[in-house]
């Protein structure tokens, strides 16, 4: 959390220490607001401190988080969000514009949403046990499935460690990642700031079809994970991957087997294939 607060203004970090107390270090997501009280999410509940966010105190936020060169950092606020040493994801709203070569760009920014990162590191344990002793001693494809806020990338993060990293008897794969929204691995200038194992590489901020043919091609991976597909576009990249003879690991939406088979969208839901779904 401290490094949340070295990017903060001194009243807000005072404000946030009084209002929020212990449960400080349960605090997932902060939400600061021009004009408006700040709001700290606690797990699924949402607390209002009352604090209003002033101009100069967004403004002082966005110098913080730009290392004070707001040009530096325009291309990554186009796509919504800036992640910061540490792995914590800041997504921005407001004005939207265009450039002399039409790509958006805010005009100004009003609201921030801080996500911080945090892992369980060791959470995966049991159940990836279990999994590749079920498996006769190898990794089957793994796809993690529910409905949002669930905890599957918590767990897919996790996942990829214990893979990666190797645990007991079980020895350590390569492992490529495609982090498409720095959500996984919170890179920060291409670097994990979360929990690997050794044996591991991240493409991050690259969309995933092009980011799994990419890996496929030129890091000859055991396995390769990414979060959250959905569509026939990504169904028929993970069918590419897993008839070269590679693992997938997988995310996606879904309340159960049957909802995931109805909307036909994973391409690793298939007994035939030697699949796992949690």
């Amino acid at each position: 959390m401290h490094q949340i607060f070295s990017y903060l203004p001194d009243h807000i970090v005072k404000e946030l220490i009084t209002s929020a107390g212990p449960a400080l270090e349960s605090v997932n997501e902060i939400r600061i607001r021009k004009n408006r009280p700040i709001v700290i999410k606690i797990k699924d509940s949402y607390q209002m401190i009352h604090c209003i966010t002033t101009e100069d105190d967004c403004n002082r936020l966005l110098e913080k988080i730009s290392d004070h060169s707001v040009y530096s950092i325009a291309q990554e606020l186009s796509e919504g969000f800036i992640t910061v040493k540490g792995g914590h994801r800041i997504g921005v709203a407001g004005e939207m514009t265009e450039n002399l070569n039409h790509v958006p760009t805010f005009k100004h920014i009003s609201s921030f949403s801080i996500r911080i990162a945090r892992e369980y590191v060791g959470s995966s344990n049991q159940l990836m046990t279990e999994i590749w002793r079920n498996n006769q001693f190898k990794w089957p494809h793994i796809l993690i499935f529910g409905p949002p806020g669930s905890g599957k990338t918590t767990f897919i993060r996790d996942a990829i460690r214990f893979v990666s990293q190797g645990y007991q008897d079980i020895p350590a794969k390569m492992v490529s990642l495609i982090d498409e929204r720095s959500e996984i691995a919170a890179c920060y200038q291409g670097v994990p700031q979360l929990t690997f194992g050794e044996h591991i590489e991240v493409l991050d901020k690259c969309p995933k079809i092009r980011g799994m043919k990419m890996m496929l091609r030129a890091m000859s991976p055991d396995t390769i994970a990414v979060d959250e597909i959905g569509g026939t576009a990504d169904a028929l990249a993970v069918d590419e991957i897993i008839s070269a003879g590679v693992k997938m690991m997988v995310t996606a939406h879904a309340e159960s087997v049957k909802e995931l088979k109805q909307k036909k969208r994973t391409g690793i839901v298939d007994e035939s294939k030697g699949s796992y779904a949690y």
